[in-house]
């Protein structure tokens, strides 16, 4: 698989389902060969196949959703990562995904409430600490969900990941501590040079320590970065500068 040479991968797993043609951990291999070369209708009729036969297995689920998303079919994408939690409704990974693809289309109120059942489940992950303070902080204006998200966040203090030190810096600016801001939110920018909300927190928080030069220079690269087509909730901002 690793050379391209998907055909002779191919003949080892049949070989191999000979001996065992009813044996799911082989048949999930030739689904999973059959993916990698693109031959996605053959490779999903195997997973569905095989979640016929245990429609819990998690693995297949996953693979069956990665395959439609590869398709480039949202819709079945989400069709599938629907039935998924519908079988497997505790599933963490499954729970995370469907997280990812509600922020993605908008519905921030639906992620959170996600975020939030997973961080009840279990407060010690970074990850869904830092996804969901940074939605709280991004997307809710109200006091409460700022103090909310500065509590789930604590943890991230001193925190050396890209995308934790711009969560920690966003809320320490939007509680007014820019110079602690700025500690988290520099690294962050540097790391994250492609990801406009990352820039645009940078921008701001320099134009609150009224560092002028830099705020300006920073809101206008932000500027370019923006897809007319999509622009983030920041827009008026930048339109203002």
């Amino acid at each position: 698989i690793n050379r391209g040479d998907f055909i002779t991968a191919l003949a080892h797993v049949d070989t191999a389902l000979k001996a065992a043609p009813e044996d799911p951990d082989l048949r999930f291999l030739r689904a999973a060969v059959l993916a990698t070369d693109n031959k996605f209708d053959e490779a999903e009729k195997i997973y569905r196949a095989l979640l016929t036969e245990d429609a819990k297995n998690e693995r297949v689920w996953t693979a069956l959703f990665e395959l439609s998303a590869r398709e480039g079919d949202a819709k079945a994408a989400d069709a599938v990562l629907d039935a998924a939690i519908t079988a497997l409704p505790d599933s963490f990974d499954l729970n995370l995904r469907k997280a990812g693809l509600l922020e993605r289309d908008g519905d921030i109120d639906g992620a959170i409430a996600i975020y939030e059942a997973l961080y009840a489940r279990d407060s010690n992950k970074p990850l869904i600490a830092n996804n969901l303070a940074s939605l709280l902080v991004s997307h809710r204006e109200d006091a409460a969900s700022l103090a909310r998200a500065e509590l789930i966040a604590r943890r991230l203090r001193g925190t050396q990941v890209p995308a934790f030190q711009d969560t920690y810096g966003w809320i320490a600016h939007r509680l007014g501590n820019h110079d602690e801001a700025l500690r988290y939110l520099e690294p962050a920018a540097a790391a994250l040079p492609d990801d406009i909300a990352v820039q645009y927190h940078l921008a701001a928080t320099y134009a609150a320590v009224a560092r002028g030069p830099q705020a300006l220079a920073q809101f206008r690269a932000v500027a370019k970065m923006v897809d007319p087509a999509n622009p983030p909730p920041f827009m008026a901002v930048l339109t203002a500068e």
